[in-house]
């Protein structure tokens, strides 16, 4: 889910974030023309890059930096639209207003891959095959793995002998189940819950596949930290 559609659910988080705060915050854009937040003695700002890109920063001395490229390809349309860059910092804030001296860099190389470091020893890359299958590899646990939509509409992740899949059955409901077993049905209230934390379906199936398969690890999934910290 890109663009528009990915803003609609940073849309509904920011409005809920918004909802739960009870006291006065303050969102506008400096003499710069880059966006500033404030509120109850937390500060962050996302300014425009010298590259063309977006840096999140904040006083618990956060640090996110976006290239250019990466936010064309996985946010398009946010360099040109105020309001996408609006809500991108609150959905930022949302996810580190209690995260302190945390950095990360989020770029695309000349060949379409994704590259995430951050100051954790966390390393993932990411590209599409042929197929369209995303294909990923944590350099830092030696973890690669890919997931992807087949002709049917369902989702299939595989790492090795891992296998699980994310599939809406008859009634309109999706199921998950996986090579160890396990099985379960989402009901629509925590569908609609998990979209919007974990922005689309690739994310859930990622979030359930961390549950089940690697629960002692503190591997990258969204949180809507995309990634909890702040992965990809």
């Amino acid at each position: 889910m890109k663009g528009k559609t990915l803003f609609r659910s940073l849309l509904i988080a920011g409005l809920l974030f918004v909802a739960t705060e009870a006291q006065a915050q303050k969102i506008e854009k400096n003499y710069r023309e880059d966006w500033t937040y404030s509120h109850n003695r937390y500060d962050a700002q996302l300014e425009k890059s010298f590259f063309g890109g977006l840096d999140f920063s904040d006083n618990n001395r956060n640090k996110l930096e976006f290239s250019k490229e990466y936010l064309n390809l996985e946010y398009s349309g946010i360099l040109e639209d105020d309001e996408l860059q609006q809500l991108f910092l609150m959905d930022l804030v949302k996810k580190y207003k209690y995260t302190n001296r945390y950095t990360a860099t989020y770029e695309v190389d000349m060949f379409g891959k994704v590259t995430i470091k951050d100051n954790q020893g966390n390393w993932i890359e990411y590209g599409t095959d042929l197929f369209g299958n995303k294909i990923f590899e944590d350099k830092k646990r030696g973890i690669k793995y890919s997931i992807g939509k087949d002709l049917m509409g369902d989702y299939n992740y595989k790492s090795g002998r891992e296998s699980a899949s994310l599939k809406k059955d008859i009634f309109d409901k999706w199921k998950y189940t996986d090579s160890f077993g396990n099985k379960l049905e989402i009901g629509q209230e925590t569908w609609v819950r998990w979209i919007t934390q974990f922005r689309d379906e690739e994310g859930i199936l990622l979030y359930l596949t961390t549950l089940f398969f690697r629960t002692n690890d503190n591997i990258m999934y969204r949180e809507e930290g995309r990634y909890h910290h702040s992965f990809y």
